[in-house]
């Protein structure tokens, strides 16, 4: 298997099938750091947390269309992973509410994408920007927020407090 023989393995991206059963076996990759569950959505917020609370090294992560994850998936995700550098979250079901208070914990966050896509905007409003403001604008290098509600207003506030 996978990860008996994969003990250097960095990277890795599965798709759609994975369940909570998988998520576990995962945990035995100690030198995983970037992980993409991308349309993975029989997973559960269940298994995901378990998961994340073994698997604390995680410096990407990937979670596009995983709608079934919950938005107590972020605040474990904020309290399991300090060290996350990179996070994209697209096409979820996370509210504004989680996702502000994910970026407000996340510390070491560098790249996050939360976009939409197709006819599918995010719920999400210059809020966003504030709390990317409030907390991230020193060290954040790329964003996506395409199809979200941010206006002129925000994108102006964004622009002024980032020190790129």
């Amino acid at each position: 298997p996978l990860v008996t023989t994969c003990r250097l393995l960095r990277y890795l991206r599965v798709w759609e099938h994975i369940t909570d059963a998988s998520l576990m076996e995962l945990v035995k990759l100690e030198n995983l750091r970037t992980l993409d569950l991308s349309e993975c959505r029989q997973i559960t917020c269940r298994g995901f947390c378990a998961m994340l609370r073994k698997l604390t090294n995680l410096t990407g992560l990937i979670i596009d269309e995983c709608e079934t994850l919950t938005d107590d998936t972020l605040a474990t995700l904020a309290r399991t992973q300090p060290g996350l550098e990179r996070i994209s979250m697209e096409r979820t079901n996370f509210s504004e509410e989680a996702t502000i208070s994910f970026i407000a914990a996340s510390k070491s966050l560098l790249s996050i994408s939360v976009g939409g896509w197709g006819k599918r905007k995010t719920g999400f409003t210059n809020n966003i920007i504030t709390a990317i403001c409030d907390n991230l604008s020193h060290q954040i290098r790329a964003l996506n927020l395409y199809r979200a509600g941010i206006n002129d207003e925000g994108l102006v506030k964004l622009i002024g407090h980032c020190s790129w």
